[in-house]
């Protein structure tokens, strides 16, 4: 299936591109399948890789011994290579790549996405929020201590019933934890800005360490703070922070935590900042969080956003100076 399955995709690419009249400047694979080197000298062969595959495998019911080889497989056919996360850039340079680094993005929300929650006006503020996938990627412990503060806690997201049935039950049945379960994607940015203080609470695993989490660009796109593990993504973006225009509000945008201890600590520092003295009030509300470091944070995630990402790639490949070349063609 395996050998078929690539042969497949590679037939059917080149039906849909006969029939659309269309010779491809690049062909982009993002795993590390048989897709490469089969396209003509004049194309450009991308791998853009988004996960670590091997440390993955398991997880995707696969072999991590054949993961490997189609990783250094696929390394030696590409003309670039591009890595979510600075570990993965690393473990392909191993494999004698050159990879550039091109993180996940995010798409700052807008208000007027926004829409009221009605069933989380009894929640007590401070909000401290987690949206995305649970599974067993996410430190539980770190949910727990949180409610065990005495945090209002929003769950948000699609949930992996393989993943510590018991302890999740007994933690979303606590008076001030709400677990939504899925939303539709369009309800997503009324969560986000629900939420006082958002968290990425990964786990210390190979595959954690070598993602790029998405959430922890959204949350800041939305103005919100955050508080994440310790991972070399979360420290790349930290990094980024302290040389741009937004470094004295650093620690009062994005906190690195190594344990539960940290994840409090570090949210009783945010929500301190953001107190009834800083805000003129009760804590702030959906509309009226404090403007200056809700704007901080969404000038800072204004530095990653898809367009950027998008334009980087294009530079990578060398389509932005393609596109540049024909339109001084143009009359």
């Amino acid at each position: 299936m395996r050998m078929t399955t690539a042969a497949l995709v590679r037939l059917q690419t080149r039906w849909a591109l006969r029939r659309l009249g269309i010779q491809p400047f690049a062909v982009v694979a993002t795993y590390p399948g048989d897709l490469l080197g089969y396209w003509g000298s004049n194309v450009v062969n991308v791998f853009y890789g988004t996960d670590d595959y091997v440390a993955g495998a398991e997880l995707m019911g696969l072999s991590s011994h054949y993961e490997l080889r189609q990783e250094i497989r696929v390394a030696g056919r590409a003309d670039v290579v591009a890595a979510v996360s600075p570990q993965l850039a690393e473990r392909w340079a191993g494999f004698g790549a050159n990879p550039v680094v091109i993180p996940n993005g995010c798409r700052p929300i807008k208000v007027d996405e926004r829409a009221a929650l009605p069933e989380l006006k009894d929640l007590p503020q401070p909000v401290v929020g987690l949206i995305g996938q649970l599974s067993d990627r996410i430190d539980l412990s770190v949910l727990s201590a949180i409610a065990d503060a005495g945090f209002s806690l929003l769950i948000v997201g699609p949930l992996d019933r393989r993943w510590e049935q018991q302890r999740f039950k007994e933690l979303v049945n606590r008076s001030r934890v709400h677990y939504t379960g899925p939303v539709p994607a369009e309800a997503v940015p009324s969560y986000l800005a629900a939420i006082d203080i958002g968290i990425t609470p990964y786990r210390d695993t190979p595959f954690n360490r070598a993602s790029f989490p998405l959430k922890t660009l959204e949350y800041l796109g939305a103005g919100v703070p955050v508080v994440s593990s310790d991972i070399p993504a979360a420290h790349w973006l930290r990094a980024d922070l302290t040389r741009g225009e937004q470094a004295r509000w650093a620690d009062r945008i994005m906190v690195l935590a190594n344990n539960s201890a940290d994840f409090v600590n570090a949210i009783r520092r945010l929500a301190a900042s953001d107190s009834p003295a800083a805000a003129g009030g009760g804590f702030p509300s959906v509309a009226t969080k404090v403007p200056a470091r809700a704007s901080q944070c969404m000038a800072f995630a204004a530095r990653h956003t898809w367009e950027r990402r998008a334009n980087s790639f294009a530079a990578v490949i060398g389509l932005s100076q393609q596109a540049s070349d024909q339109s001084d063609e143009l009359p």
